[in-house]
């Protein structure tokens, strides 16, 4: 999510105009229990076309794909992301997590 203030200040449109384009669903954002706008989803934000098709003076430097945190153009590029090379034959392979879990038991170790 990119939150609002900083949208403006990269499209150079104010923050009325960000939340009218929230509000009356012009782009896909998260909202606060109140139904304030708080942000942008980062693989919806407007295009520039998008805005000046609307009337709206776009900051020249203004494009959404430098303001996403992460962009992935297809499936590939997830699987080269998750791919990690790991040595450890003890592995839960399948087990569908990123994570490796340790436990540990004070009888593994006595005093």
């Amino acid at each position: 999510m990119l939150l609002v203030d900083d949208w403006c200040a990269a499209s150079g449109l104010d923050r009325a105009v960000a939340e009218r384009l929230l509000l009356t669903g012009a782009a896909d954002g998260i909202f606060s229990v109140e139904m304030k706008p708080k942000g942008f989803y980062y693989d919806a934000l407007p295009t520039r076309e998008r805005l000046e098709a609307m009337g709206l003076a776009v900051r020249p430097g203004y494009d959404p794909d430098e303001l996403r945190s992460h962009s992935y153009t297809d499936d590939d590029d997830l699987a080269e992301a998750d791919d990690v090379d790991d040595d450890d034959d003890d592995d839960d392979e399948g087990s569908g997590s990123e994570f490796t879990t340790w436990s540990f038991s004070i009888e593994d170790h006595p005093a």
